[in-house]
């Protein structure tokens, strides 16, 4: 009898290390913005870069690869100016890109309330906005089996210079919407879509957040602040951060920023949509 209980016991210790091990594989963050609405990349310079077809083909190409790949986009994905029917065009691709998380920027504000209204219609959960008590979901949260990774989205009320802000949803300082106390396995996210210098105060008030996500500002980058990892993308779709998660008591976090190339294919759907756009 005992015997079967020591033989019972060691099985279910064996089981529960097993656990871990399927729970520990890698997670993949792709992360985008400042498109800028540049619906095609410039085809100048030595080494033109960019092209949301293009980065829809990198997208498909890692999810294929890739079991656990959770791709985030951290605004500003519209043109700066009101276009009607390139913003059009590009809210047409954006929904075919099939992101899992969008974190909304000035620039979802440049076509006006109607507009803004439809996107968000649209993309339902996908958003957050966490400094703001509007309705928006605050955070999201994927689980992969014991670990679990919480993303948050701020959008700084400061930097609408030519982009009228909104009054709904009505934005709060940082400081005012911190993320909750980390548990042991969790892993945070702070989407900080305004300047290097918010990221940079972000780390240094919010500890528990070992990875911030920088848009809005153009530069790009990897920067280091208060044992947080801050990542900018620079402008125009020209790069795709890949950032790779590895769970554990201490996560680990590396991360390659690549270009989006013309060597890359162009995905057809989304060539449809300009098209449709060139011939209007």
């Amino acid at each position: 009898m005992r015997s079967n209980i020591k033989k019972a016991f060691l099985i279910l210790v064996i089981l529960i290390n097993l656990s871990h091990l399927v729970y520990a594989e890698d997670i993949y963050i792709l992360y985008t913005s400042n498109t800028n609405g540049m619906i095609e990349n410039c085809g100048c310079g030595a080494d033109p870069l960019g092209g949301i077809a293009r980065v829809k083909s990198f997208i498909d190409q890692f999810r294929e690869k890739y079991r656990h790949v959770f791709v985030l986009d951290g605004g500003d994905y519209f043109n700066s100016y009101p276009f009607p029917e390139l913003n059009e065009a590009m809210y047409s691709a954006l929904l075919l890109s099939q992101y899992d998380c969008i974190v909304p920027g000035d620039q979802a504000f440049v076509e006006g309330d109607e507009f803004f209204s439809k996107y968000v219609s649209a993309l339902g959960d996908k958003l957050i906005l966490t400094n703001t008590n509007s309705g928006f979901d605050s955070e999201m949260i994927k689980k992969y089996g014991s670990y679990q990774i919480k993303i948050y989205g701020y959008l700084s009320p400061y930097i609408f210079d030519f982009i009228k802000k909104p009054q709904n949803p009505k934005l709060i300082n940082f400081v005012d919407a911190k993320p909750e106390p980390q548990e042991n396995k969790d892993f945070q996210i702070a989407v900080i879509h305004g300047y290097l210098s918010n990221a940079e105060q972000f780390a240094v008030e919010n500890s528990s957040v070992k990875l911030i996500l920088l848009s809005h500002d153009q530069r790009q980058g990897i920067w280091e602040k208060n044992q947080a990892t801050i990542i900018g993308n620079g402008k125009d779709s020209e790069y795709i951060s890949v950032i790779k998660l590895t769970p554990g008591s201490t996560w680990k976090i590396s991360v390659e920023q690549h270009k989006i190339h013309e060597d890359l294919p162009e995905d057809a759907q989304i060539v449809n949509v300009i098209e449709q756009y060139k011939n209007k």
